[in-house]
């Protein structure tokens, strides 16, 4: 089966299909099943797909630089060679990849080029089999955002293996317990909290899947601004675990200004408030000598 471009499919086989697709475009395309065969390369598109037995190269990239591309990976998708490289401008949309479930992939090669400050999260892996420890790839991949989630566990005869373990011999798995779930006992309450402040000075470290519950704020470090996090949401205030409250800092006319929640007053937000008092301060006095003066 031969696809051109600017088409949308849907496939699904239970057998062998041989496709060459090389479209530039937009559009959606879903893969579901079957062991395909063939060449596949993309310019472009979005791309969900949940199954399939990918034989030949699977190159999925943005090489116009224009072209939206987002690619989902997920269920028991399987990839013998899988290339995701991104080409950036200053103009360029942004461009993201999430691996998940039990897919496999054999081979993987992941790389930025182009002019553009890539200032965002590219590559998303929270689960699946690999032939690599990913979580060490990922450290080595000096170019482009890339976000490993979940416990990384390496083949000696674990329960619930599903994939070939010749072949991929290591996987990423969700975390048991959830965001904020750190003492693993199936509830999130202060325990949660304490058990936090105990890793943060280094009085009972957290391992595995407590680490990674740990991260409440979803900053990528465990400090005790996530214990201050979980205090908050179990405050209800209205935050949500896992989700960063990116805080940036930029400046007019010198003065530096915060866009922080003022609800987000964890330590590291302080120096950001105080960005905006002092200067105000400044500024008052300022003004107040001024109309004395008059």
């Amino acid at each position: 089966m031969i696809v051109s471009e600017n088409k949308t499919g849907v496939f699904r086989s239970s057998g062998t299909i041989d496709i060459s697709l090389s479209p530039c475009t937009e559009d959606t395309y879903y893969f579901t099943g079957g062991t395909v065969n063939g060449f596949i390369g993309a310019d472009g598109g979005v791309f969900h797909i949940s199954g399939g037995h990918f034989i030949g190269e699977v190159m999925l990239n943005n090489s116009n630089e224009e072209a939206k591309l987002e690619i989902d990976l997920s269920c028991d998708a399987e990839f013998a060679s899988l290339e995701h490289m991104i080409y950036t401008n200053e103009d360029s949309p942004a461009i993201h990849m999430t691996i998940s479930d039990n897919v496999r992939v054999n081979s993987m090669v992941f790389s930025v080029m182009g002019d553009g400050v890539l200032n965002y999260t590219t590559l998303i892996v929270n689960g699946g089999y690999f032939a690599v420890n990913l979580r060490t790839w990922a450290n080595n991949a000096n170019e482009g955002n890339v976000v490993v989630s979940g416990v990384t566990e390496q083949y000696s005869s674990q329960e619930n293996w599903a994939a070939d373990s010749s072949v991929y011999a290591w996987r990423i798995r969700e975390p048991k317990g959830g965001i904020g779930g750190v003492n693993l006992d199936g509830n999130i309450d202060i325990r949660d909290v304490l058990a936090i402040q105990r890793h943060v000075s280094e009085y009972k470290l957290l391992t595995d899947d407590a680490l990674i519950n740990a991260d409440t704020n979803g900053d990528g470090v465990v400090n005790i601004d996530d214990a201050i996090y979980l205090q908050m949401y179990l405050a209800e205030y209205g935050v949500v675990l896992g989700n960063n409250p990116r805080n940036y800092i930029f400046h007019i006319f010198g003065i530096c200004i915060s866009r922080a929640p003022i609800f987000y007053e964890t330590a590291a937000n302080y120096k950001r408030i105080i960005c905006i008092i002092l200067p105000l301060i400044i500024l008052l006095s300022v003004l107040a000598e001024l109309l004395a003066a008059f």
